[in-house]
């Protein structure tokens, strides 16, 4: 018999997100709630970290609530990022946040954007994405709902519209409507129908539009994707919401909320429920026990009720069981939150206490004070079984200890699978939404994953809860869907993720199934201008607006930003190939975010005086002039419409916003910088090589252009 002791793990740094993005009013002194980042330990021992702070543009305006600390494996700590945007002009400003494990010096960073604009109304949707399944032939497939809220300033004025690669079978109840940033609640809610008709088995894509005039980030795009099975197949059941609340004080009458079933229709589906409690007492029922799903027109509701009874004030925990008569099974959790009574003299108490105080507490006599939360999913239930590349709506609720919801949480998403982490929008009303588009498993048809959400804020416990499920490479389904990677959208010459993009640039989109093969590169290339909006059988929305394409293949598009997008502060991308549409993903918008071409590892796409390339075998004299090329740089007098090329002759495109080029770290002279004549998105850049630098293989040079640094690259000089 042996002993083997294996040696502790090591410590290892993990962040619950890679960017932060905060909004806000010029003139304001705030930018809403402070964001919770997440300091982890995914290894074993302490980690003893700290973090640090550098601000791109702007000063002052981020702070953090502690700047080094130590997480153990089962003790995250929290940092509360806030910003101060008070002083600020219009514009887009960016930080860093980097932390650092003291002992092994590894290192992860959190991209932080503050967006300072007008006060004017934002767009903000429930959602970003949607799906359907229908049978062929079906006559009735349920709607889902559509928020449009304000998350700028006043009241705004919306349009919704829907558009369809493949006939018209996508439609809304409300065409347009009006949100008050004041009232997030009553935001008004468009419902979204689908009418399969005559549609053969397959797959399809459609849009919906939300403009607002005098808002910023105008127009927003979801994304919908129709599935349609063959006539005959067997129905698959719908759980709405697969995660509920209920609240009450000790002793008050039962709480009661209902579910809805239906069904893809084609055939009858019987279901039987169940209801279980973690601490095992029968506070929780569900009616009725068992049923029948005739048809996809037909809807069950099933009835929850929780009976507080005697129980004692607390967050109690149970679940709905279904089991249907396919053999698959879906569960709804169940939360009840009950809240101790407040006796008369307790009360009387309270209002004394509160009336000798001049601490401002307007708290009514009695009422319960919070100190911990609760989070429910409601969207996304235990044993979920969903494709690869398949767009995922995660959707929470989150709730106190007193039964209120919590508008000011940060909730964050990480996943088994090593897909990256997100943040949950905030929807200001307690409840907080994403999706999520799983990447194909690491080996086998499938995999098993857990998903782990944490409701995080700085006055109440954080509250946790993991889902688990499989995500499946189900080939009926995927085939031919068009998706774009997690953070895939970059600047195409830096390739930085995380990083806002600039209208008018040269961006990178990488995915899967985007367009088809071809015998350019493995993919197409545009052979003439102004550039197509349609190439290898792909366009390219971003912001609304179709974007024209340099390159398109299966698992790479290079196409410009639209002009038109100046002025903004985000966009969403969609690629549409076969008439499916992927997901949206949405990306920020800075009017300069300079990146210097490449033409190998770090050597720079750089021409010499004579126009040869610059490499180490053909290095340039100092006082010689170097042509620079880069994307990024911005707006142009006189302007050039999107697609279209630049002047060949004066006047050139020449820069708004002047560069500064550092050279082996010595300031260059620039003679030329505008759009590269005769080309589209291409910016050129002409400098003297300073005279007194010391000359090298690989001397580094990079572009700074209102107070954004480019990525750095190196030049031969001689």
């Amino acid at each position: 018999m042996s002993l083997v002791v294996d040696p502790p793990s090591a410590a290892r740094l993990s962040l619950s997100t890679g960017s932060l993005a905060f909004e806000a009013a010029q003139g304001s002194s705030a930018a809403g709630d402070s964001r919770i980042l997440s300091v982890s330990n995914t290894g074993g021992g302490d980690l003893i970290w700290r973090a640090e702070m550098v601000l791109s543009r702007g000063s002052d305006w981020l702070n953090i609530s502690q700047s080094s600390g130590t997480a153990r494996p089962d003790r995250p700590n929290d940092i509360a990022v806030s910003v101060n945007p008070a002083g600020l002009g219009t514009g887009f400003y960016l930080g860093l946040i980097t932390v650092t494990h003291t002992s092994s010096g590894a290192t992860a960073t959190v991209l932080v954007s503050l967006q300072v604009s007008p006060p004017e109304g934002r767009i903000l949707l429930s959602t970003d994405s949607m799906t359907f399944t229908a049978v062929q032939g079906s006559n009735f497939i349920p709607s889902q709902s559509l928020r449009v809220l304000n998350q700028g300033q006043g009241r705004m004025q919306w349009q919704l519209r829907a558009r369809t690669e493949q006939g018209s079978w996508l439609k809304v109840s409300t065409p347009s409507g009006e949100s008050d940033r004041a009232r997030p609640t009553s935001s008004p809610e468009a419902a979204v129908e689908v009418d399969p008709g005559e549609l053969a088995p397959g797959l399809y894509g459609g849009l919906l539009l939300v403009g607002a005039p005098d808002a910023r980030n105008s127009p927003q795009v979801v994304s919908v994707l129709l599935r349609v099975l063959p006539a005959g197949s067997a129905p698959i059941a719908t759980v709405s919401p697969t995660g509920v609340i209920l609240s009450g004080t000790v002793g008050s009458g039962p709480q009661r909320q209902s579910v809805a079933l239906q069904t893809t229709g084609g055939a009858p589906l019987t279901y039987s429920a169940g209801a279980a409690t973690s601490d095992g007492a029968g506070w929780l029922t569900v009616s009725p026990a068992q049923g029948s799903l005739l048809s996809s027109a037909e809807l069950s509701r099933l009835q929850i009720q929780a009976t507080p009874g005697t129980l004692a004030a607390g967050i109690y925990r149970g679940s709905v069981n279904l089991t249907f008569g396919d053999g698959r099974t879906s569960e709804v959790a169940v939360v009840m939150v009950l809240r101790a009574a407040a006796s008369a003299s307790a009360a009387r108490q309270q209002v004394a206490e509160l009336r000798s105080t001049d601490s401002g507490d307007e708290r009514a006599a009695g009422e319960c004070v919070p100190t911990r939360q609760v989070i429910v999913s409601t969207r996304l239930g235990n044993s979920f079984s969903i494709p690869t590349g398949w767009p995922a709506v995660l959707a929470t609720a989150v709730t106190d200890d007193c039964g209120a919801a919590v508008p000011n949480s940060t909730v964050s998403v990480s996943f088994s699978t090593g897909d990256t982490p997100m943040l949950l929008t905030n929807l200001r009303d307690g409840f907080y939404t994403g999706t999520w588009v799983p990447q194909p498993p690491a080996a086998g048809p499938s995999n098993a994953v857990q998903i782990t959400l944490r409701a995080l804020n700085p006055g109440l416990q954080e509250s946790n809860l993991q889902l688990t499920g499989q995500i499946a490479q189900d080939t009926a389904v995927i085939n031919g869907l068009p998706v774009i990677v997690e953070n895939g959208t970059v600047n195409a010459s830096s390739f930085a993720p995380l990083q806002p993009i600039s209208p008018g640039s040269i961006v990178t989109i990488f995915g899967r199934d985007l367009a088809s093969a071809g015998a350019c590169f493995g993919g197409n290339c545009a052979t003439s201008l102004p550039l197509p909006t349609v190439l290898g059988g792909a366009s390219v929305k971003i912001g609304g607006v179709d974007a024209p394409i340099f390159f398109a293949g299966p698992t790479q598009i290079n196409a410009q930003v639209p002009v038109e997008l100046t002025g903004q502060n985000s966009a969403d991308v969609v690629v549409s190939a076969r008439g499916i549409v992927s997901a949206a993903q949405a990306i920020q918008i800075d009017p300069t975010q300079p990146g210097i071409f490449t033409a190998g590892g770090t050597q720079g796409a750089i021409l010499n005086e004579n126009f040869s390339p610059n490499s180490i075998s053909n290095p340039i004299d100092r006082g010689s002039v170097l042509q620079i090329f880069a994307t990024g740089l911005g707006p142009t007098e006189p302007a050039v419409q999107t697609g279209q090329p630049a002047p060949l002759t004066p006047p050139f495109a020449t820069l708004v916003n002047p560069v500064a080029i550092s050279i082996g770290g010595a300031a260059a002279s620039v003679e030329f910088q505008a759009l590269a004549p005769g080309f589209v998105g291409l910016y050129q850049i002409n400098v003297r090589v300073p005279a007194n630098i010391a000359p090298g293989n690989t001397v580094p040079l990079r572009i700074t252009q209102s107070g954004i640094t480019s990525n750095q690259v190196t030049v031969a000089i001689r």
